[in-house]
């Protein structure tokens, strides 16, 4: 392995503390809303548009050339092609720009669950075994209750319950009865049978 020089910045570095960023922060950074999960075109070889290594994102393949070749050299630095959205610049700028994908719902990134001890399950209070089935969709956790709806359902079930206690009270009033009028049949038949 060749010898890298360290800057004397560098050398001086006790700690180094990693942080997370607000929505708002990662949208500040970002260069774009990445729409699509298409990588490349398996056709042309290049990024898709919109995709995950987009141009118009992430900045230009190739050095000071837009991604449809209108703009060419370094004499266009700096100008976004009407054509297709890319800023004409140095392609080491995709190691450097960030994207971000809106999601319908929040999730969890793995890394907080699997840390141990694992920062959510400390957050919510709960045992980390619970939060990573909640994670993995085999649980779920209820974090909101509309009353209204809640004791509609409640005064349903009540109705339901009454009813039922209704049904089987006289079901059991008809059985008793028809217990009671075949045993008073079968007296009668005992006592007309002449005994011998």
């Amino acid at each position: 392995m060749p010898y890298v020089a360290i800057p004397s910045q560098l050398k001086n570095v006790n700690s180094v503390s990693l942080e997370l960023m607000s929505p708002e922060e990662m949208l500040s950074m970002s260069y774009g809303e990445v729409l699509t999960s298409e990588t490349i075109n398996y056709r042309t070889g290049t990024p898709q548009m919109n995709g995950l290594f987009c141009q118009a994102i992430f900045g230009p393949v190739k050095d000071w050339e837009c991604a449809c070749g209108k703009y060419k050299r370094y004499r266009y630095a700096g100008v976004i092609c009407d054509k297709c959205g890319v800023m004409v610049t140095h392609s080491s700028v995709r190691r450097e720009r960030m994207g971000h994908i809106s999601l319908a719902t929040p999730c969890v990134h793995p890394w907080f669950i699997r840390i141990i001890p694992s920062r959510v399950s400390l957050i919510l209070d709960m045992k980390s075994t619970d939060v990573s089935r909640v994670t993995y969709f085999s649980a779920y956790v209820i974090t909101e209750i509309n009353e209204d709806i809640r004791q509609e359902y409640l005064s349903k079930i009540d109705k339901e319950s009454k009813n039922r206690v209704k049904l089987t009270k006289s079901e059991f009033d008809k059985k008793i009865d028809d217990i009671s009028r075949q045993y008073q049949k079968t007296k009668l038949l005992v006592k007309m049978t002449p005994t011998s």
